[in-house]
């Protein structure tokens, strides 16, 4: 009888790597994207939040906190 083990994919806190990588180079897309580009009445929507947010205080997770904030979501993990 033969097995066949596969290789596990790389992940961070279940999340496959790809995926993180993917969402990285799109939020670097659209930092890079002209001001008037034009976008979709949901992207203007989306981008009225943002800004409402960014106005407000708000701010946004590093990479690092996002992974640190999945584990515990995910796995009840607290560092």
């Amino acid at each position: 009888m033969t097995t066949t083990t596969t290789k596990p994919k790389p992940s961070l806190a279940g999340v496959p790597l790809s995926v993180i990588e993917g969402s990285r180079r799109l939020r670097a897309e659209l930092d890079a994207r002209p001001a008037d580009a034009p976008i979709s009445e949901l992207g203007r929507e989306l981008e009225a939040i943002r800004q409402k947010y960014i106005e407000e205080g708000g701010t946004f997770l590093s990479g690092e906190e996002l992974e640190r904030e999945i584990r515990r979501y995910r796995f009840g993990i607290d560092e």
